[in-house]
């Protein structure tokens, strides 16, 4: 692993190196609120040993990238798309395979409308093709938000406005994401809770996470676009998300053209090493398929 900083998109961004830079890269998305380490170093590595170059980083408002004052600097998921690719760019990468979970998942579907050229190959993660209706509690009725399991994971973890303690911050976050994990693999606490401080002893404001959660219901849905992808898309799903039910997998898959869907018993809403074991095997494939 090899980290350095960034300038893309006008901004900082903290960005950490996998493998050899002559292979293919993969850059990998992270959720909202979360920053790039949250990606395990066991899941970069399996990737780099496979012949890729794999790149994580830390979002705008997350970890050691710049915090925006959002009132002052509203963004969408648009721009941080346009910040994936920045990132490509200062690496000098042509193209990439995307990875994106959750909110980045969706960012991964804003890059390949706005960014197609550069994307070789995109898998979208246990993610939707809405933004604002989501995030506004909106959804069509096919589609349903988070149900009642996440809602009480979420009311563990230190919300918008609120400067959490390191102990506040690790035992809010390590409740909800014990709450969203499936039963695929065994939570694992250590991991977690290592990982949940790590990030707040990283982050250079901690609150400034929600800002995600503006972008997000700033941002149009996609429903209505993604049939313009020629990208070749794999999308990925558990049938135990309970931040993002499955039905948002299979909507993902039906609007984007050729798309493949691989559901997984068992698997939540979930990042620990164990759980991404699961996914890495149809990630590679896939991206291997178009190499």
């Amino acid at each position: 692993m090899s980290a350095r900083t960034v300038e893309a998109n006008g901004l900082t961004l903290w960005t950490d190196s996998f493998g050899d830079p002559a292979d293919p890269c993969i850059l990998l998305v992270m959720a909202a609120y979360w920053q790039g380490i949250a990606w395990p170093e066991r899941f970069c590595g399996r990737l780099a040993d496979n012949g890729f170059f794999v790149i994580r980083y830390d979002h705008r408002d997350t970890g050691r990238s710049s915090v925006i004052d959002y009132e002052q600097h509203p963004y969408t998921l648009a721009d941080m798309a346009d910040d994936a690719i920045g990132v490509l760019d200062a690496y000098g990468i042509e193209r990439a395979h995307l990875v994106g979970a959750s909110m980045g998942g969706m960012i991964v579907q804003e890059c390949l409308l706005a960014h197609p050229e550069r994307i070789s190959t995109a898998t979208s993660l246990m993610s939707t093709p809405l933004s604002n209706s989501y995030a506004s509690g909106t959804s069509p009725e096919n589609l349903p938000g988070p149900d009642p399991t996440a809602w009480k994971a979420f009311e563990t973890v230190p919300g918008p406005g609120k400067n959490p303690s390191h102990d506040e911050y690790v035992n809010g976050w390590t409740d909800f994401s014990r709450g969203v994990a499936g039963s695929a693999t065994p939570f694992d606490e250590q991991y977690v809770r290592s990982m949940h401080s790590q990030s707040y002893h990283r982050a250079t404001q901690p609150a400034a996470v929600w800002n995600h959660l503006q972008a997000t219901a700033a941002t149009p849905d996609r429903t209505d676009r993604l049939a313009e992808v020629r990208t070749p898309t794999l999308v990925i799903h558990g049938t135990e998300d309970h931040v993002i039910p499955v039905q948002h997998g299979h909507a993902t898959a039906a609007l984007i053209p050729g798309a493949e869907l691989v559901v997984i018993e068992g698997l939540g809403h979930q990042f620990d090493p164990a759980a991404l074991d699961l996914v890495t095997q149809p990630l590679l494939r896939h991206a291997t398929a178009e190499m």
